[in-house]
């Protein structure tokens, strides 16, 4: 058993939740949504920090609706954790990593000192630091280290189903039709986040006897059905790369890339026959041919990736320490340049503090999961490798979606997952 009962009513609920919040929000009124949200938080409080990740998990698609006073619940589960987890000693965190967080609160201030703007200078650098000490307790965690051969697959299968729900919700309670994606939220990146699972449930089908392959058929089903549904070219682009990396990397495991193959090519022929792929191929066919009769493929992030570069080089002082709110340029969008949105929210010097941050997480993880390095191929790097190349046309790798699927990443790439044992000693230590 991959989830236990308490697990299992956990995942039941927060999905309805999820679900239920979508379907009830609108941009007129989101009331209940809010109303949804709280409970959904509270429901996160008497939580351990490993169900609290799940939690997160499932909240990612519907970041955008979730939301209690404009902060995430994915980010606010991350506040929770960080003032109520029960066995977290402030001492234990690395003098270097407090040095960075505070280095960068007080960077940010520049913000309000420069555009008197509190949000930026404060708020949301606040939030930021929360979410970086969230990950780095994980990091250091006992509970989390003992099952971080498990706890990425579970947190991935809640993020699945609640992607699910998010869309059941959105499609049915509002009457959406088109691309699937989720109310208020972003179909590109929606469709990176299912490509996220399906990486990692390949990771477990060819490295571990965690997932059966009746469990890796439906939860792959799933999850690369409804990427193709939300008719992103980036989402189908990493689905693409996942199948020849995943076949080609273990194609000395003969059994097991047969098995994979025919698996691939069932879920292709039954999308292809559905009437509802049908109408996704049609709808990006035409979607592309537009582009293409406008000759900008790239949907107008070319332009926009030189307007936010143009307006960087205008002043030494804006790569140094960025644009705050870009909007007071002229900019009307986000960047969907992971790279440059960080340039233009965080500049170089911001950058580097929290990259630097990120680092020292990562390097923990490394440290603290004892695994054999010949265990640490280049085929369990690539749950980490999906949302970094997405975010060349998508969101910032500092947002909660993107920290927290390259930190279960880094988990897969740093843990062995070769045998089961420690689901049983999870079970037993939880009970």
């Amino acid at each position: 058993m991959i989830f236990r009962t308490e697990e299992i009513k956990t995942l039941v609920i927060g999905a309805l939740l999820s679900g239920l919040a979508a379907s009830s929000f609108s941009e007129e009124s989101s009331s209940l949504s809010v109303v949804i949200s709280i409970i959904y938080s509270l429901l996160c409080i008497n939580k351990t920090s490993n169900e609290r990740l799940c939690l997160l998990a499932l909240a990612m698609p519907n970041t955008r609706v979730l939301e209690v006073a404009g902060i995430s619940v994915s980010v606010l589960i991350c506040v929770i954790d960080v003032f109520f987890s029960r066995k977290r000693k402030i001492c234990t965190i690395s003098k270097s990593f407090v040095f960075l967080c505070i280095l960068y609160l007080l960077f940010s201030l520049n913000n309000i000192i420069r555009f008197g703007d509190i949000n930026d200078g404060l708020i949301m650098p606040i939030k930021m630091v929360c979410v970086l000490v969230y990950f780095y307790n994980l990091s250091i965690d006992e509970d989390y280290l003992d099952n971080s051969n498990i706890l990425p697959l579970k947190a991935s299968i809640f993020l699945l189903i609640g992607a699910v729900a998010a869309i059941i919700g959105t499609r049915y309670g509002n009457s959406v039709e088109g691309r699937w994606e989720v109310a208020n939220n972003d179909a590109n990146m929606l469709s990176n986040e299912l490509a996220f699972c399906f990486s990692v449930f390949c990771i477990y089908y060819f490295k571990s006897k965690i997932l059966s392959i009746k469990n890796f058929a439906l939860l792959s089903l799933v999850a690369i059905i409804l990427c193709l549904l939300c008719g992103s070219r980036m989402g189908i682009l990493l689905i693409a790369i996942i199948m020849i990396c995943s076949f080609l990397l273990n194609f000395g495991n003969a059994s097991s890339s047969l098995l994979f193959a025919i698996i691939i090519s069932g879920i292709a022929y039954l999308f292809i026959n559905l009437s509802i792929g049908q109408d996704a191929i049609s709808t990006f066919t035409q979607r592309s041919n537009a582009l293409e009769s406008q000759d900008d493929i790239s949907n107008g992030r070319y332009f926009l990736w030189g307007q936010y570069i143009a307006t960087l080089n205008q002043s030494y002082v804006l790569w140094l320490f960025g644009l705050g709110d870009y909007e007071q340029y002229g900019i009307k969008l986000m960047a969907h340049n992971a790279i440059i949105e960080d340039l233009a929210n965080y500049g170089i010097i911001g950058m580097f503090l929290l990259y630097s941050a990120i680092i020292i997480i990562y390097r923990n993880i490394i440290r603290n999961i004892q695994c054999p390095s010949k265990e640490r191929t280049l085929f369990k790097l690539l749950p980490f490798f999906i949302p970094l190349f997405g975010g060349m046309t998508l969101h910032s790798w500092t947002n909660i979606i993107n920290m927290t699927t390259l930190f279960l990443g880094m988990t897969i790439y740093s843990v062995s997952i070769k045998n089961s044992t420690n689901i049983d000693q999870y079970e037993n230590s939880s009970n």
